[in-house]
């Protein structure tokens, strides 16, 4: 009977390592996969949003100066300056291929790389140009480009903006589980306790 009584504790026991241990396991399991939303969106909010915003920011500003330069006296020193400007751009796109783009950002970008093309050949033809006439058209030729570069530049910072709050909405939903997690780990981890002390201590068959 002795031995019986034994059997039964240690059955009573090894159940009650099971469920602490079943509950150890599945909530790191739910919470490293709460871990892994949030750094997956702080990563992104940094690598694919700030990153890109910054980019396009860098973008604009030399296509305003480039407009800017349009105005101004035609010279040598302008052309080259125009060059320099010209390889700056070309870098930062090809930086900002390297993000991660959605489907609507890539059409965009698709649109941005052709009219920074289109720009780039009216240019050369401008700074070729020896006829004061077909100067003046190519540069309203380039003004009207510029307005759509400024169009298309700002619907991709709008998204890098809508894309990032997508982001913190993410790893706020995450955040929220894992707390919520937490909560509902402590107090399981009491009514295990409740259940461990039952069955140790427990014994309706006793005589």
């Amino acid at each position: 009977m002795k031995n019986n009584s034994s059997l039964l504790g240690k059955i009573k026991l090894i159940i009650a390592l099971v469920l602490v241990l079943g509950l150890v396991i599945g909530t790191n399991v739910m919470d490293n996969t709460s871990f892994d939303i949030i750094n997956k969106s702080v990563t992104t909010i940094y690598e694919d949003r700030l990153i890109a915003h910054d980019l396009l920011y860098k973008i604009s500003k030399e296509i305003h100066e480039k407009q800017l330069l349009l105005v101004t006296e035609d010279t040598e020193s302008h052309q080259k300056k125009n060059q320099q400007m010209n390889g700056t751009i070309k870098s930062l796109i090809t930086q900002y291929e390297e993000t991660t783009l959605t489907n609507k950002e890539v059409e965009y970008f698709d649109d941005l790389k052709k009219n920074i093309e289109e720009l780039m050949n009216l240019e050369t033809q401008f700074y070729q140009g020896k006829v004061t006439s077909e100067k003046e058209g190519l540069e309203e030729q380039q003004q009207a480009v510029f307005k759509k570069l400024s169009g298309t530049l700002d619907n991709l910072t709008s998204l890098q903006l809508d894309e990032g709050q997508k982001q913190v909405v993410y790893a706020m939903r995450a955040y929220q589980n894992s707390d919520l997690l937490a909560k509902m780990e402590i107090g399981a981890l009491i009514l295990i306790g409740l259940i461990i002390q039952v069955f140790i201590f427990y014994t309706p068959f006793r005589k």
